[in-house]
């Protein structure tokens, strides 16, 4: 609804007991919400679990859409009441394999959450939700990782030791740019931001390098990286974004200058 220029507003504070005044339509309601919650959040957990195990085994990442999960909330739980439909492995092997890891971790005695038939709306609208979701995720927060994993990298270089951090962000942009865009280099990019000099031979010789890792990374099938290509190809970013999220572990002992720039780009 537009709001009306000039037209004093004001605000009502309420909340679930006062909106809703049929008790019966009340407890059913809490009773979804109680039945749901817990199917969620550990539909959540096996679809995490599920996707960094495929990703650190080299296993493509299939499409992450409704259906996938569904299944997800199929499998943590338990299907009761009338025609009640219970996980089949069979459907997504996969996933089944994952379910079987995954289990393992749980603590002694746990207990699958009930998914009882009347909910089975709801949790479809979940499954919608979830995958709207995810893609909106990976969409919002690629570049902004990207960029800080940049930061971080570059922070280890030599020339970048001292550099003010506005100039440190300017750079990591750059490459940003030039990595996610085919057909662009360091040394066109360069002149586009006035505040940065040219860095020595050696550093450039790096700066390529990190450039062209990201774009091995990434792939060459999803660049240039976009919003559209980013929402309908999400699970295709999964990989590269899995490896700059995880820690290094290419040096046993990191430098405080590293650590420091790590916090600095992640705040």
């Amino acid at each position: 609804m537009a709001l009306i220029p000039d037209t004093p507003y004001t605000v009502v504070k309420t909340g679930f007991n006062k909106v809703f005044h049929y008790a019966p339509l009340n407890a059913m309601i809490k009773q979804a919400v109680d039945f749901v919650t817990p199917l969620r959040i550990q539909g959540q957990l096996l679809a995490t679990f599920h996707v960094i195990r495929l990703v650190e085994n080299s296993i493509p990442v299939p499409r992450l859409t409704e259906t996938f999960w569904n299944q997800c909330y199929q499998a943590v739980s338990t299907s009761t009441g009338p025609a009640a439909e219970q996980f089949d492995p069979a459907r997504n092997p996969l996933l089944a394999a994952s379910l079987t890891a995954y289990s393992q971790h749980l603590p002694v005695g746990h207990q699958e959450p009930e998914r009882p038939t009347f909910i089975k709306d709801i949790v479809t609208q979940t499954a919608q939700l979830a995958e709207v979701n995810f893609r909106n995720h990976v969409v919002t927060n690629f570049r902004p990782r990207i960029k800080c994993w940049i930061r971080l990298r570059i922070g280890t270089y030599a020339y970048f030791g001292n550099m003010h951090r506005r100039k440190l962000k300017s750079w990591a942009s750059l490459l940003l740019w030039a990595g996610t865009t085919p057909n662009q280099s360091v040394t066109a990019l360069l002149p586009r931001y006035r505040s940065l000099n040219p860095p020595d031979a050696a550093t450039m010789v790096l700066l390529n390098a990190l450039v062209n890792n990201i774009r091995q990374g990434i792939g060459p099938a999803n660049l240039p990286v976009t919003d559209l290509l980013l929402r309908r190809r999400s699970e295709a970013y999964l990989p590269f974004l899995h490896r700059v999220l995880s820690p290094d572990t290419s040096s046993s002992k990191q430098s405080a200058r590293h650590q420091a720039v790590y916090i600095a780009a992640t705040m």
